[in-house]
């Protein structure tokens, strides 16, 4: 989600240029080398089956580590990594189509029913060609119940040739009939030395470097992408002097602040994004803050109940309390 941001004007623009020299998905999948070369030998002896489940909160990472997937799944050629020529490799590339049905859930919290309809239709339409075809499901314990049992009955009977890629940050929400029927990958976290190597190496000045790795622990894609988009890095710089002001306040006066910074955040999205941030900001204090110490157990709640879909405003207002 923190991605999103990018397209929003939320904060002013951060001076600096960014010196970047790799696309963060590329160097999120440099952190996952691990998880990719277990999918190789997977997807090599055709023991991938008809379902995969990617997880982790490194939304970039999942991201890049799906589009691998699908790609490899699909590429005709022998070498390890997709080849990026064939047709299968430039139909996936364009999301054309021909091989690849990409649900995403744009600026909506949920799939619905309809959505699962729309992915039988491609399949019934594509019936009959000749190749693999793939179906890729982002956040996919965002569905609704209903959803989620549609989804579950074109799992069991999926067709010939069909792979389905499910990807997820929060896989105990999934429904266990659905996770049952995929394999499951746990994107792991990066080391922290690694961080600094791979980011360093990409063009990062080493003070920027320190600053999104404590934004995103552990998360080499999601670290990468705010160092690369300089309205995300703004964001991070505002979120931790928001959370320095908030913590300083007396009980009033903080969900008077968060009040006004929550009043021009009228999507639920954008709310659920800034309420991630913010916690992850107080989170950073903690070593350091005797105020946010003595409310651990309750940061934790806050950052479940967000995974939950709770109400963000709700859900910082008890944490400040």
């Amino acid at each position: 989600m923190i991605i999103e941001a990018c397209q929003k004007r939320l904060f002013i623009v951060f001076s600096q240029q960014s010196t970047f020299c790799m696309e963060p998905a590329n160097l999120a999948l440099t952190g996952q080398a691990t998880c990719i070369a277990a999918l190789r030998r997977t997807i090599q002896s055709e023991g991938f089956g008809h379902a995969v489940l990617l997880a982790s909160a490194d939304t970039v990472a999942v991201d890049a580590v799906a589009a691998w997937c699908a790609a490899r799944i699909v590429c005709v050629s022998q070498t390890p990594d997709p080849c990026g020529t064939c047709t299968g490799c430039t139909s996936v590339n364009r999301q054309d189509g021909l091989v690849l049905f990409h649900a995403t859930l744009g600026d909506r919290t949920t799939y619905a029913v309809d959505d699962i309809r729309s992915i039988r239709s491609y399949l019934a339409l594509r019936a009959g060609q000749v190749g693999r075809r793939i179906v890729r499901i982002d956040a996919v314990e965002n569905c609704s119940r209903a959803a989620a049992n549609a989804l579950l009955k074109v799992l069991e009977e999926p067709g010939a040739a069909v792979t389905f890629i499910l990807t997820s940050s929060a896989p105990a929400q999934v429904l266990p009939t659905i996770r049952s029927r995929a394999m499951l990958y746990r994107l792991q976290p990066v080391a922290r030395e690694e961080m600094v190597q791979q980011l360093t190496a990409a063009g990062v000045p080493p003070k920027e470097a320190e600053t999104v790795i404590a934004a995103a622990p552990g998360q080499l894609g999601r670290a990468a992408a705010i160092a690369n988009a300089e309205e995300l890095y703004a964001v991070v710089q505002a979120t931790d002097s928001l959370a320095d002001t908030i913590a300083r306040q007396p009980t009033a006066s903080k969900l008077r602040t968060l009040a006004t910074y929550f009043a021009e955040k009228r999507e639920l999205n954008e709310q659920r994004q800034h309420a991630r941030m913010l916690l992850a900001a107080f989170a950073r204090r903690s070593a350091r803050d005797t105020w946010v110490q003595q409310r651990l157990n309750r940061l934790l709640a806050a950052c479940r109940d967000l995974q939950s879909n709770g109400q963000p405003k709700l859900i910082l207002e008890a944490f400040l309390a």
